[in-house]
Order: structure tokens, then C-alpha cells, then sequence
């Protein structure tokens, strides 16, 4: 009777109030966003190690974002799954008899058949295959922009740097999804945005130092993060808009058709680079493996739950939860002792400050969608 124990715990879910609900989703969506970040803290250190050792930006990034490829055989198995179990219960469904015996197997058949029905489908309720590959083609130029000027960045940049000029992509995500999605706006949320670009802009001038070369190779550096936020925001932003929501779509289809894009759309791109930088396939195989590590853990993976925490707590609280990185890369960077503001007074209060600020409009636009989400 595990079916009709399932049945209950998921008829019972389906009556709490909507608080409930909300609170059920966007706290799973808070963990995912929480696990994101520290992966993407951790790989910034690895991207830059790897390019430390030749590695070329391009390269990296093309390597990476075509492993999304390997979600379209997993799309394929649970396809496969899903239809070996619709019939499976199509079958308790037909069982036919008379006595306590058969009508316990029909009542059996008929809850499990429910709870089948309930699972999202592997290629969406209401989007079709060639609906999520239509978004999936739109999307793929602009998310690998935005990875590529990132890897490109930290050439020029520390991490903290990097990923505090990173996180004005909150701007651009708030502003985008105004624009693009009719997402409200409010004074709370503006509050809270300015907030965490409040505490942005601290901790750059905590973590502002001279560079080597006069400086030049920073400012691009600071440019490439900055062209990075703005196709984040914009990525993140058309995802929701795409996509629509969590119940409707097949993610691993979906970032399938993302990697196969990328593969083919950027090898042209790679092969020309190639002509200019002959070196860019004299790599290690120890340092391809590297790659495809960092691709399978901070692409693969870590961008699948990104996407589904897009889908519940929204695009601008998502983003600016990732602002979070910003003291996880602070704290990263003392560890490894790369902090240059570390011993020094007024660089260490403006740091802790701006980490405070960040959390501070973290929390506050939490609160917003709270509200509006419960009570509107």
C-alpha cells in the first residue's frame, strides 16, 4: 500500500493553504540558489587556475557549455521511463473482478494511476519538443556570451572583484523584467536592489588596489565582467519568459539543446580563432580532463539547478540571491590568502559592510515577494 501512502501525502500537500505552498517551493528554491553560488565561488578559482596554466578563455568556455549536450540521452531515458510506467497503470486500470479482492486492486490502480498523472511530462504539459528547442536556440547565443566574458574576466580580475562586478546582473535582471516579463515594480524591491549594489560598490572600493601594466589590462577585465552581467540578466529574464514555469517544462531537453547549439553553432567560431592562435589546442590531457570536470560540476550541473530556482523563486530574487557570492568569495579569498585587504582597517570595514548590505537586500526582497506572492 506505498501507492496509496504516497497518495495521501501528495492529496494532503495539494490541500495545504497557499503560504504553505509557497513557502515549501521557495525554500527548496533558496537551497538550490545557496548551492549554486558556492559551486560558482569555487569554480571562479578553478577557471582562473586553468587559464593561469594557457587554457584559452574560448576554448573553456566551448568545452563546458556542449557538455549540456549529455542531458538529451537523459531526456530520451525518461521519456522511455515515463511511458513503460503510463502503461504499467494502464493496465491496473483495465483489471476487472468482483469480490473485496479486485476492488481493492482497482481503487490500487486507479491512485497510482493519479499519482503518474500528477509528474510533470518529459517534454512539458503544454510546450512541445519543438517549442522548448525553438527557446533553447534563442537563448544559446546569449548564454554563451555571458560565460564566455566571465572566464575572459578573470584573466584581468581577482575573484572577489569578478564576482562583485558580476552581481550588477540584479540590476539588469530587475530592470529586464520589468521590461520583458511585467514583473512588478515596487519601492520595496527597488530598495532592496539598491541595496545590494550599495554593498557592491563597498566592497569594490575594499577590494580596489593597484594593478600591474598601469592598469589597462583591469579596465577590460572590469568591462568584460560588466558585458557578462548584462547578458546574464538578460538570460535569466528570458528563461522565465520562455519557459513560463516549472510544471510546464522539460529542463533536461531544454539545456540538451543548449549544449547541442553551442556545440555547432560556436565550433565555426572556435576553428577561426584557431587560425590566429594556432596554441589554443596544445593542452594537456590532465588539463582537458580539468575542463570537462569544471564543465560536468559548474555547467552541467550547477546550471540545471540554477534554472529551476529561476523557475521558483522568479528571476530578480533568484539573481540576487546569487549575490551571495559575494561574501562566499570574500571569505575564499582569506582562506587562500588573497585577500590584499586583509590588515588593513578601513578596507576591512567597508568589506564586512558591504557583505552586510548584500545580505541585508537578499532578505529584503525575499520579504517583497513574500507579500505579494501570499497576500495579493
Amino acid at each position: 500500500d506505498e501507492a496509496k501512502s504516497c497518495v495521501s501525502t501528495r492529496w494532503t500537500s495539494s490541500e495545504m493553504a497557499p503560504s504553505t505552498r509557497w513557502d515549501a517551493r521557495k525554500r527548496w528554491g533558496m537551497v538550490l540558489v545557496l548551492t549554486v553560488a558556492a559551486v560558482w565561488v569555487a569554480s571562479s578559482f578553478v577557471v582562473q587556475s586553468l587559464e593561469d596554466k594557457g587554457i584559452a578563455p574560448l576554448l573553456l568556455t566551448y568545452i563546458a557549455n556542449s557538455l549540456f549536450v549529455l542531458y538529451l540521452p537523459m531526456h530520451g531515458m525518461l521519456r522511455k521511463w515515463k511511458s513503460k510506467a503510463q502503461t504499467k497503470e494502464k493496465g491496473y486500470q483495465g483489471v476487472e473482478g468482483g469480490g473485496v479482492e479486485a476492488k481493492e486492486e482497482d481503487e490500487h490502480g486507479a491512485e497510482t494511476m493519479e499519482i503518474v498523472a500528477e509528474m510533470p511530462s518529459a517534454t512539458g504539459a503544454n510546450m512541445s519538443d519543438r517549442d522548448l528547442a525553438w527557446a533553447a536556440l534563442k537563448i544559446s547565443p546569449i548564454w554563451f556570451v555571458a560565460q564566455f566574458t566571465f572566464n575572459a574576466s578573470l584573466q584581468s580580475t581577482s575573484v572577489t572583484s569578478n564576482t562583485i562586478l558580476s552581481s550588477s546582473s540584479n540590476m539588469f535582471t530587475f530592470l529586464l523584467a520589468v521590461l520583458l516579463i511585467g514583473e512588478a515594480f515596487t519601492a520595496t524591491k527597488l530598495a532592496s536592489i539598491s541595496t545590494v549594489i550599495l554593498g557592491i560598490a563597498a566592497v569594490a572600493v575594499a577590494d580596489a588596489r593597484p594593478t600591474e601594466g598601469g592598469g589597462a589590462s583591469s579596465v577590460v577585465g572590469d568591462i568584460l565582467c560588466l558585458v557578462s552581467a548584462f547578458c546574464y540578466g538578460l538570460y535569466t529574464v528570458l528563461l522565465r519568459k520562455e519557459l513560463a514555469d516549472d510544471e510546464r517544462v522539460s529542463m533536461t531537453f531544454f539545456f540538451g539543446c543548449v549544449g547541442l547549439f553551442n556545440m555547432t553553432m560556436f565550433f565555426p567560431i572556435l576553428m577561426l580563432y584557431r587560425v590566429f592562435h594556432p596554441a589554443i589546442f596544445q593542452v594537456s590531457g590532465r588539463n582537458i580532463g580539468l575542463c570537462i570536470a569544471k564543465g560536468l560540476f559548474d555547467n552541467v550541473l550547477s546550471d540545471y539547478l540554477w534554472a529551476r530556482a529561476v523557475l521558483l523563486l522568479g528571476p530578480t530574487l533568484a539573481t540576487v540571491g546569487l549575490s551571495l557570492q559575494v561574501p562566499m568569495a570574500i571569505v575564499a579569498e582569506i582562506l587562500f590568502g588573497r585577500a590584499a585587504w586583509v590588515g588593513r582597517v578601513g578596507r576591512t570595514f567597508l568589506t564586512f559592510l558591504g557583505g552586510a548590505l548584500v545580505l541585508g537586500g537578499f532578505f529584503g526582497l525575499q520579504r517583497e515577494e513574500l507579500v505579494e506572492e501570499v497576500y495579493l
